[in-house]
């Protein structure tokens, strides 16, 4: 019968962290370091506010939280809360071994994504989206873009907060949007080759699969920077698996195969026009796609695909006027100078070690 869906299991292993966001974040008055364990305690808010109430403190914690920039655990301790106290609330813990536990270096975290059960999984969205851009690269690879659109862009009138979303949206019309479909819109979904591509939900995962990350940045040059971000994050050595199935009726060519080989090409566009440029950096080699926050501009974007037409000289030049019209603050103006554009990799600590944020190893399988 349906001869024309075609039935793979995507089997995903995590190399590095992957932090995939729920958009939810937790203020420092929301959680409490543990700094004997280096753990960071995550509450049930419901077991802790039952907890203030029990105890006489709901209206001091109240005042805290709107008024005070103090860490949880200090306010805590200073209205004589135990740790046996804080176990009652606790939802789960998470390790901290890798950034600094001083108190002025306590900041916000970026929860991870969990299912109906508190569980943390991938969705199958944010692997499409991250599908979607490899073989968005290849087909420009296959048939390169008009370089002199991009150029004209950058060069011209610039709105940062739309201009990577107009550039995307025109390289996915002229290239994904690719079905005959009647519409008044070619921009429609409907006429979208990627409609043809369906990914699951991926399986769930254990709390203790996750950590906290802090996002450090690397130069190519001199010494790392520790910014004031942590994310909660999958752990590397974590393997999850997707249903993938393709319509070939709408995918308009994109095959298993296809995207196989798309990964790979991107891949080695990631490290000969960006990560080469960093002495220390692990080049991953095959079957490896990023996926997820932090993993930086040159692997969630195809502007390298763009402009890979021209001189590197040329690229890079062009590369660099747009970071610095979109990051005016980071100095991307001296990219052409350090010789690649953006200026920095983005790594993180885990147990001493700095890695990438986001390589994972993809493996299509027919079922």
């Amino acid at each position: 019968m349906r001869d024309f869906l075609k039935r793979y299991k995507i089997r995903l292993e995590t190399q590095g962290p992957v932090h995939i966001g729920s958009g939810e974040k937790l203020r420092k008055q929301e959680w409490i370091l543990d700094r004997g364990a280096q753990e960071a305690i995550i509450i049930d808010t419901s077991k802790f506010f039952r907890f203030l109430s029990e105890k006489g403190l709901l209206q001091k914690y109240e005042v805290y939280v709107s008024q005070s920039r103090q860490p949880l655990h200090q306010w805590l301790k200073e209205q004589n809360v135990r740790p046996g106290d804080i176990r009652t609330f606790t939802a789960y813990r998470l390790d901290t071994g890798g950034f600094d536990l001083r108190d002025n270096r306590i900041k916000d975290m970026l929860m991870a994504v969990k299912d109906p059960y508190g569980m943390p999984y991938i969705p199958g969205s944010s692997l499409k989206g991250a599908v979607r851009n490899v073989v968005l690269a290849e087909m420009i690879r296959r048939k390169p873009a008009d370089a002199s659109d991009v150029k004209r862009g950058v060069a011209g009138k610039f709105d940062r907060r739309r201009y990577l979303g107009n550039e995307a949206r025109a390289l996915n019309e002229r290239y994904l949007h690719t079905k005959d479909v009647y519409t008044k819109e070619k921009s429609e979904a409907v006429n979208d080759a990627m409609s043809g591509i369906r990914i699951s939900d991926s399986n769930s995962v254990g709390l203790d699969r996750l950590t906290l990350c802090q996002k450090i940045d690397v130069p190519t040059r001199g010494v790392e920077k520790e910014l004031p971000l942590i994310r909660e994050c999958i752990r590397p050595d974590t393997t999850f698996t997707f249903d993938l199935t393709i319509d070939e009726t709408e995918a308009m060519g994109i095959t298993a195969d296809f995207i196989r080989t798309a990964i790979t090409h991107f891949l080695d566009d990631y490290n000969g026009m960006f990560l080469r440029h960093f002495e220390d950096e692990h080049q991953y080699r095959g079957n490896v796609i990023y996926l997820g926050g932090g993993v930086g501009f040159p692997s969630k974007t195809v502007l390298n695909q763009a402009l890979s037409g021209e001189p590197e000289r040329e690229r890079l030049k062009v590369t660099a006027q747009m970071m610095d019209k979109m990051f005016p603050k980071h100095k991307h103006r001296d990219d052409e100078r350090k010789g690649v554009s953006p200026h920095t990799a983005k790594l993180t600590d885990i147990d001493g070690e700095l890695l990438q944020m986001g390589p994972c190893s993809i493996e299509i399988v027919s079922v």
